[in-house]
């Protein structure tokens, strides 16, 4: 009778942890990340339904969007299942999420949203170390067009000319410089941004307003495209400008750049 009654607790334990949203049940989505709101802590994921056209009399593809919401009791994995926080968050992955079957009213006119009980990304997340790891390289295009190139992983540098003329360069950074480099696209949260960010600022301080930032960590890279437009500042845009002018200061203060420049 003892092993029986055992037997039962042990089934209705599997039976109870294998229900739960943070085991090993299918995911309730599977979207790509559309945008982030740290404020509330909500994503916004790309939701795709059929739904039938009354007009066509037919049913057709429409692409929608929803907010879903973390809280303290929310799981945040990444793929391997590592505990990771909001900011690691980005922009353009896939993530899978399993509903809590909780919901809640934010301040934007009374709209009621799921709270998430899990939400795991499906893509490796370089971004996860505070010190530089050694494959960290980037490629930032800048200038008309964006076609004023420094690439760290061959070590160029490529100038555009005005008559549209182009001129290469051997260009190595130091590993301090590739050092503070890192540091401010970590604090920039550059991994949050879409891959086209669309931005505007309240005054332009170059004369060309084109950027195009690739970081590769681990073989994995994360791409941001964005033009630069007076207007009123963007949120995020003058993080991504400031991170752009160091970037520039130290090509402009290199000694090869100031030598092939002639102002060695």
């Amino acid at each position: 009778m003892k092993r029986l009654i055992i037997l039962i607790i042990l089934t209705l334990t599997l039976v109870s942890c294998s229900s739960t949203p943070n085991g090993s049940a299918e995911a309730d989505i599977i979207e790509k990340i559309l945008g982030l709101d740290a404020d509330d802590g909500a994503i916004l994921l790309n939701r795709v339904s059929t739904e039938e056209d009354q007009w066509a009399s037919k049913h057709v593809t429409i692409p929608k969007a929803q907010w879903v919401v973390v809280d303290k009791k929310t799981r945040l994995v990444d793929a391997k299942g590592n505990r990771i926080s909001f900011d690691r968050l980005r922009c353009s992955e896939d993530a899978a999420v399993w509903y809590s079957g909780r919901t809640i009213i934010l301040e934007d006119g009374g709209k009621e949203y799921p709270i998430a009980s899990k939400v795991m990304l499906l893509e490796s997340e370089p971004f996860i170390t505070e010190e530089m790891p050694e494959d960290f390289n980037i490629v930032f295009k800048y200038g008309v067009g964006a076609k004023t190139v420094l690439d760290t992983i061959d070590s160029s540098f490529t100038k555009d000319f005005i008559n549209g003329s182009t001129k290469m360069i051997e260009l190595k950074l130091s590993d301090g410089e590739l050092e503070e480099i890192y540091q401010k696209v970590m604090k920039t949260k550059f991994h949050s941004y879409p891959e086209i960010f669309e931005s505007s600022l309240d005054a332009i301080h170059y004369p060309y307003n084109t950027f195009y930032l690739k970081v590769e960590i681990g073989g994995i890279s994360k791409a941001v495209y964005w033009e630069a437009i007076c207007g009123g500042a963007t949120e995020g845009s003058e993080d991504l400008m400031d991170l752009c002018r160091y970037i520039i200061s130290l090509i402009e203060m290199n000694k090869t750049y100031r030598d092939a420049d002639g102002k060695g």
